[in-house]
């Protein structure tokens, strides 16, 4: 609560750039997982998307667990499952990262799926 306040008594354009910054981030993040995960929602809040990946599941991967997994062990690329947060069939992706970590990440996640 001390951060809220004092975020809410600091110089406010240091903040709205800070915003414009992530809603940059933002909208990179949400194209590029948009190429692999077609049914990406892009979010109005938070710093991270959460794409349904249910028709990835199946023989190769059994859950989204299975999958955030592999995403991690081929592209080495953290991500969670949505069954960690009671969605299953989704994967948690953060965008907080810099572009350019967000423009690799999703490059080694396409070459491996």
């Amino acid at each position: 609560q001390y951060g809220a306040l004092e975020a809410l008594q600091m110089d406010q354009s240091s903040l709205k750039e800070m915003i414009r910054e992530l809603q940059k981030r933002r909208d990179l993040a949400y194209k590029l997982c948009k190429e692999i995960f077609p049914n990406t929602i892009k979010p109005k809040g938070a710093f991270y998307l959460y794409p349904n990946v249910q028709d990835l599941l199946g023989d190769k991967f059994k859950t989204d667990e299975d999958l955030a997994k592999h995403i991690l062990m081929e592209a080495g690329v953290a991500i969670l499952p949505g069954s960690f947060f009671g969605t299953d069939g989704y994967l948690r992706f953060s965008f907080a990262g810099s572009e350019e970590n967000i423009k690799k990440a999703f490059k080694q996640i396409k070459d491996v799926l």
